[in-house]
């Protein structure tokens, strides 16, 4: 592979870094946003089961309430109807909330309460029939019917009271639970794809680091040396300084080649210097004449021209 198309795939290659970093955190993202809407959508059920809870606690508060309003106040035609209607009410508030809640137990995958809010259910069923019983048996709720009521039906709601707080606690600690879990399972996933793109972006980069490294020692290689001590020689052959040896270590570089260009530019360096010398040599043995002048002049042109190829190092003589 030649220098250009190896920078041209390192370059290709970290480009594509860049996009594979880029797209796998665009899907990261989307998918821990998806991720956090589920659980911020599982976090309202919960909030709104935690809700029904109360809404029957509440609610059947009430109808206890309007049960003794019924009770004590009764004997009046017209507030038993008033609290009569207040006891069906909110024994109706009570079980849509249960209904509600049993449904959205099941929706939530919650079975293991789904079945005491059923029991819950049917022992509202009960109680209710158990108090129209009780209050049926009277057209009028005077002083005695109100205390034969009483005995009958005394302590008849507590179970289903205890029941109904348990209820509200047990959905309290189940929402709690679950939405600890939900938080749990995000807080991984956000670790996990973390994890997987810091793996994938260190094994990518450790890739190209090999890939830099496998180039920067091609280039070395093909050039013999450093780039810098490269471009130094070449700047000295440039000047017609032939003196500095390149100690040449890989066969077939640019050093290389540059060091037999710089060996034969030295022999025909001292060849020329050769023949100039066997020329001045000869033109002394000439008498004097025109033409042996302007050979003499022809050669020291010569000789001055070559000598601007340095090919030894200027050695000062000591003083």
């Amino acid at each position: 592979m030649s220098f250009r198309s190896g920078l041209i795939a390192l370059m290709a290659s970290m480009f594509t870094l860049v996009a594979v970093l880029l797209i796998a955190g665009w899907l990261a993202s989307s998918h821990l946003l998806g991720v956090t809407d589920v659980a911020y959508q599982q976090g309202l059920e919960l909030t709104q089961t935690v809700d029904l809870a109360r809404e029957a606690q509440i609610a059947f508060q009430r109808q206890v309430q309007e049960w003794k309003n019924v009770l004590i106040r009764g004997s009046d035609t017209d507030l038993r109807k008033k609290y009569w209607s207040g006891f069906q009410k909110q024994e109706a508030t009570m079980d849509d909330a249960l209904k509600n809640l049993s449904a959205r137990l099941h929706t939530l995958k919650m079975e293991a309460p789904v079945e005491n809010v059923r029991g819950m259910l049917a022992e509202h069923k009960i109680l209710g029939q158990r108090y129209r019983a009780a209050v049926n048996k009277h057209l009028q709720l005077d002083a005695a019917a109100q205390q034969l009521i009483d005995v009958e039906v005394r302590g008849m709601d507590r179970k289903l009271s205890a029941s109904v707080d348990t209820l509200v606690s047990d959905m309290q600690k189940l929402a709690f639970d679950r939405f600890s879990s939900e938080i749990n399972t995000v807080r991984n996933q956000v670790t996990n794809q973390f994890s997987i793109g810091a793996l994938i972006t260190l094994s990518v980069t450790a890739i190209l680091f090999v890939m830099a490294v496998m180039l920067a020692n091609d280039v070395i290689k093909r050039l013999g040396a450093d780039p810098k001590d490269a471009v130094a020689a070449v700047n000295r052959m440039a000047r017609g300084d032939l003196t500095e040896r390149f100690n040449v270590k890989t066969p077939g570089s640019l050093i290389s080649a540059l060091e037999m260009m710089q060996s034969r530019l030295r022999n025909i360096s001292l060849a020329i210097r050769g023949v100039g010398d066997d020329i001045v040599i000869r033109a002394d043995a000439l008498a004097e004449s025109e033409g042996r002048t302007g050979l003499l002049r022809e050669v020291a042109r010569l000789r001055e021209a070559i000598g601007r190829i340095r090919i030894d190092r200027d050695v000062e003589k000591p003083s």
